[in-house]
Formats: C-alpha cells, sequence, structure tokens
C-alpha cells in the first residue's frame, strides 16, 4: 500500500509532501510510516494498493472523506528580559525568547517607551529583531536621552507555524532604569591680579549627559575666611552651556588677599549635582596690593611771608583709597634734602587719591624743596617722592615793598626841611638803610649833583625820617628816596616829583626896622637907618628912604628927599643926610628891594621933627604906627581902607612880622601890652580881633577882619 500525504495549499494532491509504502498486513489493513508536519494546515493522504496475484489495483481520490488531517499552528508565549539598569548615556536593549513555538520564524518587533509614557502609548525606539532558531530575538541598542524608567514591549507577529505573541507594557523584566549621570566639575579661577581688577571663576562638566539646564553657583570667599565658612564675598548663578561650561560674572575685590572659590552644579533632569571644595586646586586668586605712582605739584612762588603748599595724587590706585601722605619741606639752605624739614605736614588721602599738604608760611626768601610719601594702605603698597622732582620746588622770593614819602612843609630861606619814609607791604622786622637823596631848585629832573644826601636806618616798623637840611636858596627842592633793602625785602626806589617829595623853600620874609635920627634945629641934618632882622646871609640889595615933608601927613605927594644905599653883610643901611629947609614933621619910610634870599620889604612912615614947629602928635615911633607910602595914615578907627574903597575887609589879612603890618594894606599898630607879645623887645604876636594872640608869620582868612586896639591912635594934627 503506497501512502502519499499532500501538503496544505495542494489541494488537487498533485505534489506530494510524503510518500509511504508499506506491505498489506493478512487482514489486509496497512499502516503508513510516520510524518513529522512542519508546516501548519491541511494536509491530505491518497492511498493506492499495488494489488496482488488475487487483488486488482486501487487508487485513493484527492480530498476523500477522512483523508484530510488539520495541523493547528502553535501558540507561544514570549518572555523579554531588558538590559541591566544603566546610567545616562549608555545603551539599554531588550530580548525575547518564544516558548511553546513551533520552527518560529520572522521578526520580533521590540518598542522603548520613554519614563513619562507610563501606558506605553508612544515608543521612543523601536527595533525588528529576527527570530532565532531556538527562538530567541534581541533588539538594537538605543541609547537613551533622558533619565527615568523605560519600558520595553516586545511582539511576535507569528508565522505559518505559530501564532502571535504581543507583549504588555510594564511586563517583568522588560523595564529599564536610566540613571542620571554623575558628572564630576573642573574648575579653574582666573589668574592672579591687582586690586582693582576683575577676577572670575569657569566650571567644566565631566561625564555629564545631554544637559538640559541647570546652574553653576560661583562663591568667592575673602582672605579672611579661608575655610570658606563664612558668608561669600560675592555670588554668581550662571546656567550651564549645552557643552557643560560655565564662567561666573567678574567680581572685583576690595581688599587684597587670597581669595578662594567654590562651584556648584545643582543638576539637571540628567545629571546629578556636583561642587567643588574650599582650597581646591586651580580654585584660589591672589590680589596684590597696587603699586601706586605719586605725582606731587607744588604751589606757586610766592613773596616771603606768603603761603606755600604740596599736593599729591596717586596714579594707578584703585578707590576707595586710605592711608597717609606725608609732606616735608626743605629749607631754602637745604639743596639736597638731607637736613631736619622746615615743616611736617601729615594728611589724610581722601577718596579719589588726592592730598593737599597744610599751608606753611615761608619766612626767608630761597627755593624751598618739597618731599611727598605715602604710607600704603591694606590695598596700595607705600610710594615716595624724591628732593627735587619737577614741580616740587618753591621760590619764595624777597618781599617787594613800596615806599611811600612824605616830605616837610614849605619852609623860608635858611630853614629846615626833611624827608619821611614808610614802607609798605615789606615783610618782618626791617632792616637796612633808607638814602633820602634831596635836589637843588635848579635840577627839575633829578639828574644833576644832589644837594644834599642822608643814608638812615630804618626802623623796626618800616619808617625812617632823613636828617635835616637848611637850604641856602629859594626854589623847589625835589626829595627822593630809596630803600636799600634787607634779607627778607628787596630795594625799592622814589622818583622824582613823586607826590608830597616837592618843598618850597620861599625867600626870606625880613621886617624892616628904622630909626630917624633925632629932633634937629632947621637947618640940621637929619638920616634914617634901617636894618632887617629875620634875614639869610643878605647877600646884596638896597635900602631906599623916601622923605616927606612937613605937609605929607599921608606920605602921598613928593618927596622932599631920596637916598638908595646897598645893604651891608650885617642887614643894615643908613640914608644919606638931608638938610631940612622948614620946620616942622617929617617922614620917613625905608624900603628893602630884596635879593635872591629874600622878598622885598618895605618900612612905614617914620616921622622926623624940626625943631621950630611941634606937631602935637606923638613921634611916631612912640605911636607905633607905621604907615606906608601912597597909603593913608593914622585912620581913627585903626582899621585900613584904600582910597576911593570901604573899609569892608574880605581878602586875606597877614599876620605881623616884628611890628610890620602886610604890606599890601595900611593898618594900625595898638601898643597896649595886651595886644602885643613881646619877646626880648620883639613883637612876636599880635592879637585880632576874635582870633586871639596870633604867630606872626601865620596867614589867617577871615572875613571882615581887621586889626584893632582898645585904644585909639590919636591923628596928626
Amino acid at each position: 500500500m503506497t501512502f502519499r500525504l499532500y501538503g496544505p495549499g495542494d489541494t488537487t494532491c498533485t505534489d506530494a509532501v510524503f510518500t509511504s509504502s508499506v506491505s498489506i498486513n493478512p487482514d489486509g489493513t496497512a499502516i503508513s510510516a510516520g510524518y513529522t508536519v512542519r508546516l501548519a494546515g491541511t494536509y491530505r493522504w491518497v492511498a493506492s494498493y499495488s494489488g496482488d496475484a488475487n487483488n486488482n489495483e486501487t487508487i485513493g481520490a484527492c480530498n476523500s472523506p477522512g483523508q484530510t488531517v488539520v495541523i493547528a499552528r502553535a501558540t507561544p508565549s514570549m518572555q523579554t528580559t531588558a538590559s541591566p539598569d544603566v546610567a545616562i548615556g549608555g545603551n539599554v536593549t531588550d530580548s525575547a525568547t518564544l516558548i511553546g513555538a513551533y520552527n518560529p520564524t520572522g521578526d520580533v518587533t521590540f518598542r522603548l517607551y520613554e519614563p513619562d509614557d507610563t501606558r506605553c502609548s508612544a515608543a521612543v525606539f523601536t527595533s525588528p529583531g529576527s527570530i532565532n532558531p531556538d527562538g530567541t530575538a534581541t533588539s538594537a541598542a538605543f541609547t537613551p536621552t533622558s533619565a527615568g524608567t523605560y519600558r520595553w514591549v516586545a511582539s511576535y507577529v507569528g508565522d505559518s507555524n505559530n501564532d502571535a505573541v504581543i507583549g504588555a507594557c510594564s511586563d517583568p523584566g522588560a523595564t529599564v532604569v536610566i540613571a542620571k549621570a554623575t558628572p564630576t566639575m573642573q574648575t579653574t579661577a582666573s589668574a592672579d591680579v591687582a586690586i582693582g581688577e576683575q577676577v572670575t571663576d569657569s566650571a567644566t562638566l565631566i561625564g555629564e549627559h545631554n544637559p538640559t539646564g541647570g546652574e553653576v553657583t560661583f562663591r568667592i570667599y575673602g582672605p579672611a575666611d579661608a575655610g570658606c565658612s563664612g558668608s561669600p564675598a560675592f555670588l554668581s548663578k550662571v546656567k550651564t552651556n549645552l557643552d557643560g561650561t560655565a564662567t561666573s560674572a567678574p567680581f572685583t575685590p576690595a581688599v587684597a588677599g587670597t581669595y578662594r572659590w567654590i562651584a556648584t552644579y545643582g543638576g539637571d533632569v540628567n545629571n546629578q549635582p556636583t561642587a567643588s571644595a574650599c582650597n581646591d586646586s586651580g580654585q584660589a586668586v591672589a590680589v596684590t596690593k597696587r603699586s601706586p605712582g605719586l605725582l606731587t605739584n607744588a604751589s606757586a612762588s610766592v613773596p616771603v611771608g606768603g603761603a606755600i603748599t604740596d599736593s599729591a595724587t596717586l596714579t594707578g590706585e584703585a578707590h576707595p583709597t586710605g592711608g597717609d601722605v606725608t609732606f616735608r619741606l626743605y629749607g631754602a639752605d637745604d639743596a639736597n634734602c638731607s637736613g631736619v624739614p622746615v615743616a611736617v605736614s601729615t594728611v589724610a588721602i581722601n577718596a579719589d587719591g588726592t592730598a593737599t599738604s597744610q599751608a606753611y608760611a615761608a619766612s626767608a626768601p630761597g627755593t624751598y624743596q618739597w618731599v611727598a610719601s605715602y604710607g600704603g594702605d591694606v590695598n596700595h603698597e607705600p610710594a615716595a617722592g624724591a628732593c627735587n622732582e619737577p614741580h616740587e620746588s618753591v621760590t619764595v622770593t624777597k618781599a617787594s615793598p613800596s615806599i611811600v614819602t612824605h616830605a616837610s612843609g614849605s619852609v623860608a630861606v635858611g630853614g629846615q626841611i626833611t624827608d619821611s619814609a614808610t614802607l609798605a607791604g615789606e615783610f618782618g622786622q626791617t632792616e637796612g638803610n633808607v638814602t633820602f637823596r634831596l635836589y637843588g631848585s635848579e635840577d627839575a629832573t633829578c639828574s644833576a649833583t644832589v644837594a644834599f644826601q642822608s643814608t638812615v636806618t630804618v626802623n623796626g616798623d618800616g619808617t625812617a625820617t632823613s636828617e635835616a637840611f637848611s637850604p641856602s636858596s629859594p626854589g623847589t627842592y625835589r626829595w627822593v628816596a630809596s630803600y636799600a633793602g634787607d634779607a627778607h625785602n628787596d630795594p625799592a626806589a622814589g622818583a622824582c616829583d613823586d607826590p608830597g617829595e616837592n618843598v618850597t623853600v620861599t625867600k626870606a620874609s625880613p621886617s624892616i626896622t628904622t630909626n630917624a635920627s633925632p629932633t634937629v634945629p632947621l637947618g640940621g641934618a637929619m638920616t634914617d637907618a634901617a636894618t632887617l632882622t629875620g634875614e639869610i646871609n643878605p647877600t646884596g640889595g638896597s635900602v631906599t628912604f623916601r622923605l616927606y615933608g612937613p605937609g605929607g601927613t599921608s606920605c602921598s605927594g613928593a618927596t622932599v628927599f631920596e637916598s638908595t644905599v646897598a645893604i651891608n653883610g650885617d642887614g643894615s643901611a643908613t640914608s644919606a643926610a638931608f638938610t631940612a629947609t622948614a620946620a616942622g614933621t617929617y617922614r620917613w619910610i625905608a624900603s628893602y628891594s630884596g635879593d635872591a634870599k629874600r622878598a622885598r620889604q618895605r618900612g612905614l612912615q617914620r616921622p622926623q621933627r624940626g625943631r621950630r614947629r611941634r606937631s602935637r602928635v606923638a613921634d611916631d615911633r612912640d605911636e607905633g604906627v607905621r604907615r606906608r607910602r601912597g597909603r593913608r595914615c593914622g585912620d581913627g578907627r585903626g582899621g585900613t581902607r584904600r582910597r576911593g574903597q570901604s573899609n569892608r575887609r574880605e581878602r586875606d589879612v597877614q599876620a605881623v612880622r616884628t611890628g610890620k603890618c602886610d604890606l599890601h594894606w595900611r593898618c594900625d599898630l595898638p601898643v597896649d601890652g595886651r595886644d602885643q607879645r613881646r619877646r626880648n623887645g620883639e613883637v612876636v604876636a599880635v592879637r585880632a580881633d576874635g582870633a586871639g594872640h596870633v604867630p606872626l608869620g601865620r596867614r589867617l582868612r577871615r572875613r571882615r577882619q581887621q586889626w584893632t586896639g582898645e585904644r585909639r591912635v590919636q591923628r596928626s594934627r
């Protein structure tokens, strides 16, 4: 018996998958050999008998009843095993094993779901894995981008022999935990700086994975906090860059010393926190003191006694600045600054790095040297200037006083004149000499030889007065004073014709005293004698004697006699003799012509009586009456008036000298002792109404003033 088996899909039994020929048992049965199917489906047997000697062959038909065998597919299960937990950045896989599958073929599809997809609704990774002959399959590797619990789901679609198998979300063994990365941090502080400059710190994460944010907090601790246990001097939070780096904001230390950085990374979803430690290598920054420059500038030159100062400015310093600047001033005789300073001034430096010394009043001229030095502070090294640095010398000049001079008042020839000088603007107790030079009346430009010179030591108060000088001729004299200077004061000199330096020396104004000869008989000779008093060294001139006859009581007519004689060296003169031809009272008038040193002077009338006729009027010398030629004499009212004028006095009145009225006005002189003052027989003062006794030679300006006496003088008869 031949058994032929046709596989699924061969519904017409055309191509047998198995053939088995067996002998017929005696009972006419036969059983084919066994066949192991490798494919599920409907199989069809067709049996055919070959016949024998007794029996014909027979062949079964395809699809005959009872000749089909249905082979069902296997219903396997699937066991999945995820790779072990890894840190982020590591790879994960999943593996599946079909259990109960028959010759499985095809692929297992592996799907991976992110940590936040707990229902496995959207795979982040899908990987087909071919079924191995042993029914196993493994996914491709996947690198998660974030930490957390990932879930694998594997599914087998089945094949012709095996049904499909689909895993479930969160199946045991199908989850893998992706741990955060545990990075380390490498930090590098900026280089050492000088105070006032900025420092920073930088951090680099090593071993981090896909940083998605997070911050690095940089803390810097001051020099006094070596253990970083106190409050930081500065804190800066900075987000990490995608490459895992971060740099702090800059910080400007306020105090020199060693600063220590600590950087702390706060971590993110993929990376664990990490931090550096105090005094880690590369985390210390030395902030050094600055070495500033010192720019100094002394005050300008001043005269002795003026105030001088020095100023200093630190350059290259960091603000604010502390410490002191000491200013030392060396005197004019210490050019190398090696002696003891004449002044030391220590002042606190200002916040802007400037300082100014206290003022010093220089007491001697010369060149002074300032030297400034800065003592430093917590942030600055000391700095010092040197002797004779530019702009550190101050020239103290001598004082430049002016000289104020004032000459004495005008005098008559023979009087004494002086000059006085006062220094203004001088310094200290003045010393030295003042030379007074007097130039004569003929030297209007003060260019000729001096008429007089006097050098005197100036007083401590800056004043000086020349010796007295008696001019021998009239005119305008000019004083010029010059100060020679001293150790502290420059010379000073006046100039020709300075105000108050000219002295007018007037001619002497002598008085003329006359004395007529005694009464003579008719035919006798009479003379008149004149003596100048108050004259200065008479060098010439003459006296003219005019004689008026008995009828010329007003001395206004023609003279009966005139005699002009030269003045003697002793100031006296005597007229020629005149012989009277008629009896009566004759009146002499003597006048002096003056010379280069004296003013012209006229005497008053001197009556001369003849023997035969006598006037009832007493002799003029007793009456004290003087008459001028051309004027009325003996006004009974004691006043004077010109012919044709009223008796009003509205002009200057000059006091009488030695019994003589002003030459321009006629006047009566009282003889009462109460109205005159005499000294050694000479009239030295007269009394004017309302003015008391007036010294001779003094001028009065009084309106309606006239000279009077308490007794009226009788008129001549």
